[in-house]
């Protein structure tokens, strides 16, 4: 075998190793990004207790205890539904792994509106049809499922949405909301105080 074929075979040799570590390379590229995807997103669980037993009313179970997921240990829940991610307490209580704690903080409009923006992660106060979606038909006092967001407040909850009535006398200066008593909408005055519950969307 003459000094060129033993330099052509070494060249062969030489490009079949480097095809197959750019080939392995490439490939552990893509298993760690998987692997970063990975644990980068919410771990999910169906682990809420049903509350079908707490309905007091006539009306079937509107925010079933499984249309909800808990993640980061529990204290956001991600409504399967909607898609939204929902804080599981009330402005002002802490989730303590089991439940929420502490008293509900009763801000002005303005004032929770600051708050979700110092929050970050995209929170924000819900639209009316947001908030409407988490009241639970069956119950009233409070109107929502107590399995997915406990000790919640019967009172007034801010919504970002201004009243579009045209019958209303003064608009600017009110907003939209629910009152958990009984599940029902209504308009406050935007500088009084009452409750709020952070939300955003899962894309955040």
């Amino acid at each position: 075998m003459g000094s060129s074929d033993v330099a052509e075979k070494k060249r062969a040799a030489g490009t079949k190793i480097n095809s197959i570590w750019e080939n392995f390379v490439r490939k552990s590229k893509a298993f760690w990004a998987c692997v970063t995807l990975i644990v980068s997103l919410p771990t999910f669980s169906s682990e809420i207790t049903d509350a079908s037993d707490r309905c007091n009313t006539d009306h079937s179970e509107t925010t079933p205890s499984d249309k909800f997921s808990s993640i980061q240990e529990g204290s956001i829940v991600h409504d399967n539904t909607t898609g939204l991610d929902w804080m599981r307490c009330p402005v002002g209580m802490a989730w303590d792994g089991d439940t929420c704690q502490g008293s509900a903080s009763k801000y002005s409009l303005q004032k929770f509106e600051q708050l979700a923006e110092l929050t970050g992660e995209d929170w924000r106060l819900p639209t009316i049809e947001e908030l409407n979606s988490i009241v639970e038909k069956c119950r009233k006092k409070p109107a929502i499922n107590l399995n997915i967001f406990p000790n919640t407040p019967e009172g007034f909850f801010w919504s970002s949405s201004r009243p579009t009535s045209m019958y209303d006398d003064d608009l600017p200066s009110k907003q939209q909301g629910v009152l958990f008593l009984y599940g029902s909408e209504g308009k406050k005055v935007v500088h009084e105080q009452h409750y709020a519950r952070f939300v955003r969307s899962q894309e955040w």
